[in-house]
């Protein structure tokens, strides 16, 4: 039995391991991009508006949705947001013939929620900007009249919840699983998120667990 105990303790600590240097080889680090900004700008900027200030973590994230080339994006500072981002089809265009302009909001203060975006590491940031990227690529290829009928469901507390998680699977699914998993435990253990804010994250998102369930399930899939 003790010898039993002994192997799988070792295998434990090899699958920790091999977790901990695939999570070290997906870390998205600033400095790495930080010569690649005009190439960046070149090839994930067109019909995008990027503040200057979050400029390369839009791009990062925007290079892991090629899908996303050509959609009309605008990233944009809003204050007293709910939660930390927001996307949001302009809902203007659905009454012309022109194409369908997304925003992302990014929440300029913490009055809400209690976080800073700026607390978040690069990653974490790149992560949650894909996770809004992946609202977009649900919303891209349909029609203006079943975007609506998205709009309509999410009046639903149950579809929300459905919405968000599978809209984390996305995410992953996009390779920036790692990128999401950051900072979804940076909120999950920090004490100074909101209670309310972190009661809604617990309610409709993916939590860190099952969000390395989800990324290893992606990869057997892809196996």
């Amino acid at each position: 039995m003790k010898r039993l105990l002994i192997i799988l303790l070792i295998l434990c600590l090899q699958e920790l391991l091999f977790a901990q240097n695939e999570y070290n080889s997906f870390y998205l680090k600033k400095e790495d991009y930080k010569s690649k900004v005009e190439e960046f700008r070149a090839k994930f900027s067109h019909n995008k508006i990027i503040p200057i200030d979050i400029e390369m973590e839009c791009l990062v994230a925007l290079s892991y949705y090629p899908e996303l080339k050509d959609a009309l994006i605008e990233f944009r500072w809003k204050d007293n947001l709910k939660s930390t981002m927001r996307m949001i089809p302009t809902s203007f265009s659905f009454f012309f013939k022109s194409k369908i302009k997304y925003i992302i909001y990014m929440n300029l203060n913490a009055s809400e929620t209690k976080l800073k975006i700026n607390e978040l590491s690069f990653n974490a940031k790149v992560g949650w900007l894909g996770h809004e990227l992946s609202h977009v690529t649900q919303c891209h290829k349909k029609k203006k009249s079943e975007i609506a009928a998205l709009g309509l469901k999410l009046i639903s507390k149950k579809f929300i919840a459905k919405h968000e998680r599978k809209t984390d699977i996305i995410t992953i699914k996009h390779d920036l699983g790692y990128a999401l998993y950051e900072g979804s435990y940076y909120v999950f253990n920090n004490s100074n998120v909101s209670k309310k804010y972190l009661s809604h994250l617990k309610k409709n998102y993916l939590n860190p667990e099952d969000i390395l369930y989800w990324i290893q399930q992606y990869k057997k899939g892809e196996s």
